[in-house]
């Protein structure tokens, strides 16, 4: 009889030692989040374009030219954050055997500055992707002025092409035309 009450003991053990690190993984993704927030946060309010580069993905740096890009959003951001909230929150990915294969996360920061400016700052960034490891970090953050009552108005898009961005959609959108593309050429 003993013998089955600590076989009993021991499978439920592993049980919930494997529900909790499911659980402690999840909160690393949030924890994750919420510093890459904070630290772009920062980095436009200090300028820091060494700083916001070293959180983009390789594959975005080869692509397009990441410090030019940063340089000409940070010339749209005026002040320095007094409140930044998150508002938005998607996940997607795909799993393979309840093994992340792909997983990516496109938040949303609602910033305030000093000078009464409001902006919306969307990123994505991947945790995983085995099947292209270079997409792992930021791939783009977009830039967009938050009270001019167009919710597409992009002052700037750093990591992509803002002239094909919603080439694939239906979705009209408004560009800052102050705004160089800064796109490496094949």
């Amino acid at each position: 009889m003993n013998k089955k009450m600590i076989l009993l003991f021991a499978m439920i053990l592993i049980i919930f030692s494997g529900c909790k690190s499911n659980e402690s993984k999840s909160e690393t993704y949030t924890d994750s989040l919420k510093r890459i927030s904070i630290e772009i946060v920062r980095c436009f309010d200090e300028k820091d374009i060494e700083g916001l580069c070293n959180l983009m993905s390789q594959s975005s740096k080869d692509k397009y030219y990441i410090d030019t890009q940063i340089k000409e959003a940070f010339e749209f951001y005026e002040g320095k954050s007094t409140k930044a909230v998150p508002t938005g929150f998607q996940r997607e990915g795909l799993m393979n055997d309840f093994v992340d294969v792909t997983r990516y996360y496109d938040p949303a920061i609602h910033v305030i500055s000093d000078t009464g400016k409001e902006y919306r700052i969307c990123f994505r960034y991947y945790y995983v992707d085995t099947d292209n490891p270079d997409n792992v970090g930021l791939t783009f953050i977009k830039l967009m002025e938050f009270n001019t009552g167009d919710l597409n108005y992009m002052l700037a898009y750093i990591g992509g092409d803002i002239e094909n961005i919603y080439r694939d959609m239906e979705m009209p959108f408004t560009r800052n035309p102050e705004y160089t593309n800064a796109v490496k050429e094949n």
